[in-house]
């Protein structure tokens, strides 16, 4: 018997929202923001974790001579513990496998991490930077890799978000960007201290240097502290007592652009 199309659907349906979350949950996914050619820190342990089929062997590879097998538990999750490595110039790839599916990391090496935050005098690019032109070309090198993302807001002012910037105000998506070398093409707009600090400690040390500038311009201290943080401090627990829009423990113009921003919207970014 030849069913129409639309009968067809209906009756599968049913089948189709049983399987719905089946399908979710077997998907093979990392909680960690790993990238291509990223720069992990030595001499520590990594933690990685994610969700695969329950009761599921996960494998992860490390180049081509390392292998670690974890077990997925009954509510989908997996973690490994990879050891600490010493700081290895030599690329390699990071892999993760599980019934077919797999996910790939390319050109990562292990070194140091550095982190630069603050304000402009940080986020202050190399491009405007009085010796620039003086140093082009820049000589490739493998060894630097910079991540340098924007950020929601960045350069706008004395206006509302869109509806897309509302959306990412959130810890996860706040930050957009990926991780490159650094050469003639990210230098430009990458921190000026940042450039000359990852050539002097490169040079110096002959390992790996990965470089995360997440500065933002105007950002007051309060911006890069926890809540909690405050709340036991007992000379700045007012600061994070109550809403921040409406906050006078907090600069009259933080409160003031966040409201050309956001409007009266209260939001939780801890």
């Amino acid at each position: 018997m030849i069913l129409p199309v639309e009968k067809i659907i209906m009756k599968l349906l049913p089948i189709i929202f049983y399987l719905l979350p089946l399908m979710a949950s077997s998907q093979l996914t990392i909680d960690q923001p790993l990238m291509d050619h990223m720069v992990l820190q030595r001499g520590h342990v990594i933690r990685l974790s994610g969700k695969a089929i329950p009761k599921t062997r996960v494998q992860i590879r490390i180049g081509e001579k390392e292998l670690f097998e974890v077990t997925t538990g009954s509510d989908a999750t997996w973690t490994c513990m990879v050891p600490a490595h010493k700081n290895n110039p030599i690329p390699f790839s990071l892999q993760i496998e599980m019934a077919g599916q797999r996910i790939t990391f390319k050109d990562l090496v292990f070194g140091d991490v550095w982190l630069c935050a603050g304000q402009s005098n940080m986020e202050f690019p190399f491009r405007n930077e009085a010796h620039f032109k003086e140093q082009f070309p820049i000589k490739p090198n493998p060894m630097i890799r910079v991540y340098s993302p924007t950020y929601v807001g960045k350069q706008v002012a004395g206006k509302k978000f869109s509806d897309s910037m509302m959306a990412r105000l959130n810890t996860k998506d706040f930050f957009k960007g990926n991780w490159q070398p650094l050469d003639n093409a990210t230098a430009p707009d990458f921190s000026a201290i940042g450039f000359y600090f990852s050539n002097i400690v490169q040079q110096k040390s002959g390992i790996p240097v990965g470089m995360i500038n997440i500065a933002v311009g105007g950002s007051p201290i309060e911006a890069w502290m926890s809540s909690s943080t405050f709340l036991h401090h007992p000379r700045f627990s007012n600061k994070a007592a109550s809403n921040w829009l409406d906050n006078p423990a907090l600069p009259v113009w933080v409160r003031q652009r966040a409201r050309e921003n956001i409007g009266d919207q209260s939001l939780n970014l801890s």
